[in-house]
């Protein structure tokens, strides 16, 4: 299973896709793999970090900054979506920030100790799931698609407008939310699924984020959709200004796993 998703892995190419750099069988027959990995680690990690130096307001990054980064996400999931590939585990966690605010989306998280809370072991193979981002037909009748990857970036763009602050759905637990998603007929429960409202976000970003949500997958937009929409709302944007600001800023750390 390894090799087989990691030689699919190396037959991706796109900008805002990591790449595999190369694989390698060790004398014990044990296979390792190596990944890019740019200067800044996951955005989760990236923005917790400039949260817990309690900068400025005005040092934070920009609404406009992060529709950006957001639109970076949805250009690399329209690609996947493309050649019918799908992500199963999106999240701020998984998508590496590098040079400029580019945004590389990865499959690195679960990994990474950190993150192990953001999994709940799932079904009679106990397989470890991301609750809190998964659409409701993926974790209740395994029916991942395209259309689960669109609510999973909803929940992304969410974490993200809220600055990586906030746990979906905080004050629930685990499996508070799991039962959420087994009861989703419900339309009290339904309501309960849709994450509130960012203080920064517009009526338009929140209205996308809202049909990400949609309970019915067939009425959920497409990444390409998603992606010139956001392209519409960062016309005449530029990270160039905001880069220099936040590397003055910000300490370059290498993560570990």
């Amino acid at each position: 299973e390894f090799r087989k998703e990691n030689q699919l892995q190396s037959g991706l190419n796109d900008q805002n896709i990591h790449k595999l750099l190369g694989m390698w069988q060790k004398a014990d027959t044990s296979l390792a793999a190596v990944f890019e990995y740019p200067q800044f680690g996951d955005l989760f990690e990236f923005m917790e970090g400039q949260h817990s130096k309690q900068l400025p307001e005005k040092q934070m990054l920009s609404y406009g900054c992060l529709l950006y980064i957001a639109s970076q996400i949805s250009s690399g999931m329209k690609y996947l979506e493309s050649l019918g590939i799908i992500h199963r585990d999106l999240s701020a966690r998984n998508c590496l920030l590098g040079h400029q605010f580019s945004l590389k989306i990865s499959n690195l998280a679960m990994c990474k100790s950190a993150y192990r809370s953001n999994y709940l072991p799932c079904g009679s193979n106990m397989s470890l799931l991301p609750v809190r981002w998964m659409s409701w037909e993926a974790l209740t009748q395994g029916n991942f698609s395209p259309k689960s990857d669109v609510w999973s970036f909803g929940v992304t763009l969410w974490e993200i407008l809220v600055h990586c602050t906030e746990k979906p759905h905080g004050s629930l637990n685990n499996n508070q939310v799991t039962n959420l998603m087994y009861t989703v007929d419900n339309p009290a429960t339904a309501a309960q699924l849709i994450l509130p409202k960012p203080n920064i976000c517009s009526k338009e970003i929140y209205d996308l984020m809202k049909t990400c949500w949609n309970i019915n997958a067939e009425h959920r937009p497409s990444f390409q959709e998603i992606h010139m929409f956001l392209l519409q709302k960062i016309s005449g944007y530029s990270p160039d200004d905001e880069w220099f600001h936040v590397l003055a800023n910000s300490t370059c750390t290498i993560s570990t796993f």
